[in-house]
């Protein structure tokens, strides 16, 4: 009984990331924002009501609904606004780039999956769940890092290469070693701060 909800939140996050994509290269980061927003706080309000309310017995069931539903209606209200501003076309020449270069990274993307959670398997046949947890909560505090990383990366993308259109390379390189500093110096801050937390 998982399994639809599975497919329309992987649905649903694909409408959702499609058109952040589309926002990000036009500078609509407030929409952004708000759609992001949006998503995250509903779906914590709405997974907490169903686990102390609808299905108190079963509270993963609560949780996964939870964050399947606002995901689901956001991407049905933004694909509705989508085909509203104009219909989809299929031209064969897209669909034949689009599939040699996305078909590739499908076993790239399972074998990061894997990745992602075999050295906690690993851990916690050898070592226990204690330690196991341990390190996932080290891991999980490192993600920050990366979180921030995506969030700069997404800002910096758009303006880099417009930038590097214009030829503007003095700009783009007092611009990158700025960049650098900023990340370098919440990396070494993280590097610190993770091992004594």
């Amino acid at each position: 009984d998982l399994l639809f909800p599975l497919i329309g939140f992987s649905f649903a996050s694909f409408v959702i990331h499609f058109l952040n994509t589309k926002l990000r290269f036009q500078y609509k980061y407030i929409i952004i924002s708000l759609v992001t927003i949006v998503a995250n706080v509903s779906s914590v309000l709405l997974s907490i009501w169903f686990i102390l309310r609808v299905f108190p017995e079963r509270a993963f069931y609560g949780k996964i609904l939870g964050q399947v539903i606002p995901y689901i209606a956001i991407s049905i209200l933004l694909l509705v606004l989508l085909l509203k501003s104009g219909r989809p076309s299929f031209k064969s020449g897209y669909i034949k780039y689009a599939l040699s270069f996305s078909i590739p990274l499908i076993p790239h993307n399972l074998s990061a999956i894997v990745n992602n959670h075999f050295d906690r398997i690993l851990i916690n046949k050898f070592l226990g769940f204690s330690d196991a947890g341990i390190y996932s909560f080290a891991y999980n505090v490192g993600t920050i890092v990366a979180v921030i990383f995506f969030a700069l990366n997404k800002a910096w993308e758009p303006w880099f290469f417009e930038t590097y259109k214009k030829k503007s390379y003095s700009r783009l390189l007092e611009r990158s070693k700025d960049f650098v500093s900023v990340f370098s110096l919440l990396y070494s801050l993280a590097l610190l701060f993770v091992p004594e937390i």
